[in-house]
């Protein structure tokens, strides 16, 4: 009786649970083993993509394209996303309170310094952004052993005159926090969180941005020619995260989304 060769889905089938294997032996990931599952649990419309995957890759480039699929759903799915634009404007409004917070202080220090000057009354506070740097790194080995006695002597030869006053550098900070940009710190986070609204179509952008990143045009391990069909993103799409039967995307809707994001970078190149 001749040995059945395996098929395009056994072999991928076998990464994804070997994967998974790994993951519950070292206790990790466990965000990405409920993606294997979904996969798994799908395994007549993820054929197609298996196919694809099969005919076109060695099994160590399939073996990075699921890991990309399986970690894009885990953490760059539309629920992350949604939380990552939360944080996002935490961020902002924490610059905003501190930009806010910085002037009261800047007008206190103010108020304290003319209280001081004219109340005929002072107190033992800090007058030199030295002394605040002094005590603020009076547990710190490496300022003790580095910066301290060269900041000791700038200090004897140049008097307050030539140092910011506290109250400037407060007043500095302030402006800092309220001119501040906020960005992503990965391509992945700016590519699933760069529109107004969350969406289906984060996902689809966090995907795009880590094939490519992940291509031999960015020195990574998948062919250069290599783009899975519209058709096998829409099925990894609705797999992956589970999407109900109202929610399921076509290939029409990866190809609008996939040109949109040709055309954008041709704007910005």
């Amino acid at each position: 009786m001749p040995i059945k060769q395996p098929t395009a889905t056994d072999e991928c089938e076998k990464i994804l649970i070997n994967s998974r294997d790994y993951n519950v032996e070292h206790s990790i990931l466990p965000s990405e083993n409920i993606i294997i599952d979904r996969l798994l649990g799908n395994r007549e419309n993820m054929g197609s993509v298996y196919t694809e995957l099969h005919e076109s890759l060695t099994e160590q480039q399939i073996d990075v394209v699921l890991s990309l699929v399986l970690s894009c759903a885990a953490f760059w799915n539309p629920e992350k996303a949604a939380a990552y634009r939360a944080e996002r404007e935490k961020l902002v409004d924490t610059n905003r309170e501190i930009s806010k917070a910085a002037r009261q202080l800047a007008d206190l220090l103010k108020k304290r310094d003319d209280l001081h000057n004219y109340s005929g009354f002072s107190s033992d506070t800090h007058y030199s952004i030295i002394n605040v740097i002094e005590n603020s790194s009076k547990d710190n080995y490496l300022y003790s052993s580095y910066i301290k006695e060269p900041l000791s002597h700038l200090r004897g030869q140049f008097d307050p005159k030539y140092w910011p006053s506290i109250n400037e550098v407060i007043v500095e900070l302030g402006e800092d926090a309220d001119n501040a940009e906020t960005y992503a710190t990965d391509s992945l986070t700016e590519a699933s969180t760069n529109s107004s609204r969350p969406s289906k179509v984060d996902f689809l952008r966090a995907l795009f941005s880590t094939l490519h990143e992940n291509s031999e045009r960015e020195f990574g391990l998948i062919p250069k020619k290599f783009e899975l069909s519209d058709r096998s993103i829409a099925e990894i799409m609705n797999c992956s995260l589970q999407l109900d039967i109202e929610e399921l995307v076509d290939a029409s809707y990866v190809k609008r989304e996939r040109q949109r994001q040709r055309e954008k970078s041709k704007e910005n190149a």
